[in-house]
């Protein structure tokens, strides 16, 4: 009998089948803080993070640093790293300038000062400054911090408040990396502003903003490590008009016995994992399927491949999901409202075009939208169209195009949006009122007035 533990967790992406798949972790920092260069005793543990130089000369560097090992599982492979700041206020006139990344070699602290103005507080016990790594007596080799030489990543800053991010870059990765691996050397990053440049100062974010929306976050895409005797299941959605809804996975193995789990993702969004340990025998199979979606959808499973495997073993199994929009319909009817004539005097026949956004099966393109004509004969008679919907939702309309003198149309053919696998009609009607009368009676004169309002007076030609 095979034995099985079943984990489901989300993911933001998703690789081929044949690598791992990779995660995502976001992290706010651990800690993070300031220091001054004109004050030995000067830090800002709980307040906005400072960067660059005043109008004096005073420079301040800010510093921060992530549980890497606490959020990734060990043994994993970083693969992207990058860092999000959000500038909350710059220097007036100070322009763009850079702003670098520097791993630092030395752990510091973060105490209980608190400031909002650019020189700092008083440091408390604890507090990283310029000269302490943790304030009063244990000291930096170097006062302002101890750090590589070469930057791990730069971006540049202007004056517009916002987010700023230093993408990921080969350093950043090996950063992570290396602090995954060894918790112990998990210092993290000192940021280093344009120094050189005066009145260049700026503020950050800091960690403990009651926004955390705006908060430092270290963004991490890394591929854990392989289980024993692991089956990954990665399942995607999307609807072929860029729908987002959500609608229902299930993976099902050995018609549910021992495994069946189901999970709620979103059109367009990361999908779900699943991972399937300890499976034991080759007669494994298993099964992804959808439910819930919106109407007006055909699923494809992997492209028409499916989602349903034999044999499961240890391996990568991807299931990419497209909810393709089925076409939709736009029906056209005609009705023939005949006054003083008999129905051999007339030629009950109309040509009708309908003009859509999205293609008309049978139709045209006519280099401004597309275009199906027709011809509706009789009374009730009517003329159905099939519109493709597969991108996007129709707009629709249908036109008569009257040749024979003495007939009135009237319509509710307008322009009318159609959805995905839905249809919508519309009715054109035709009314005739034949020339040949010489005289009316009242009863004659009442019907005449009554036509009058709806659709005006016409005359009939008679057939030939």
């Amino acid at each position: 009998m095979c034995r099985w533990t079943v984990f489901v967790i989300a993911v933001m992406s998703s690789l081929g089948s044949t690598s791992l798949m990779a995660d995502t972790a976001t992290l706010t920092p651990s800690k993070d803080n300031t220091i001054f260069s004109q004050n030995d005793a000067a830090s800002n543990a709980l307040g906005i993070l400072f960067t660059s130089t005043t109008s004096r000369g005073n420079i301040r560097r800010s510093l921060l640093a992530f549980e890497v090992a606490a959020q990734i599982p060990a043994g994993s492979t970083v693969t992207s790293a990058s860092l999000t700041l959000t500038l909350s206020e710059a220097s007036p006139g100070s322009g763009i300038l850079d702003h670098r990344l520097y791993r630092l070699l030395q752990d510091w602290g973060e105490g209980t000062s608190f400031a909002t103005a650019g020189n700092g507080a008083p440091a408390t016990p604890g507090d990283t400054t310029w000269a302490a790594r943790f304030f009063p007596d244990i000291l930096w080799s170097t006062p302002g911090g101890d750090f590589v030489a070469t930057p791990s990543a730069s971006v540049l800053v202007g004056e517009t408040p916002g987010a700023i991010t230093f993408g990921s870059t080969p350093e950043m990765v090996a950063d992570v990396q290396s602090w995954l691996d060894s918790p112990g050397d998990s210092h993290g990053w000192i940021v280093l502003g344009s120094e050189e440049v005066l009145s260049s100062a700026r503020k950050f974010i800091n960690r403990e903003n009651p926004d955390s929306a705006i908060r430092p976050m270290l963004t991490i895409e890394f591929t854990p490590p392989p289980a024993p005797d692991a089956a990954y299941f990665s399942v995607t959605k999307t609807f072929s008009d860029g729908r987002d809804d959500e609608v229902e996975v299930t993976l099902t193995c050995n018609s549910g016995l021992p495994l069946q789990q189901s999970f709620t993702i979103a059109g367009g969004g990361a999908g779900v994992k699943f991972v399937v340990t300890q499976i034991q025998g080759p007669d494994t199979t298993c099964k992804v399927t959808e439910s819930g979606g919106p109407e007006g959808y055909t699923p494809i499973f992997n492209s028409g491949a499916g989602c349903s495997w034999e044999g499961v073993m240890d391996d990568q199994f991807t299931c990419e999901i497209n909810n393709v929009a089925e076409s939709a319909t736009f029906t056209v009817s005609k009705e023939w409202m005949i006054v003083g004539a008999v129905l051999e005097e007339i030629r009950m026949e109309a040509a009708v075009s309908i003009y859509c956004n999205n293609g008309i099966t049978g139709g045209f393109f006519n280099g401004t939208e597309y275009q199906y004509n027709g011809i509706l004969s009789g009374d009730g008679d009517t003329l159905e169209v099939s519109v493709d919907t597969s991108t996007r939702s129709a707009q629709c309309r249908a036109v008569e195009d009257v040749v024979q003198s003495g007939v009135e149309s009237a319509d509710d053919c307008g322009t009318r949006t159609i959805p995905a696998g839905g249809g919508s009609s519309c009715t054109i009607t035709n009314t005739v009122f034949f020339e040949g009368i010489p005289t009316l009676g009242e009863v004659g004169l009442a019907i005449l007035a009554l036509l009058m309002l709806g659709v005006g007076f016409i005359g009939l030609r008679r057939s030939a």
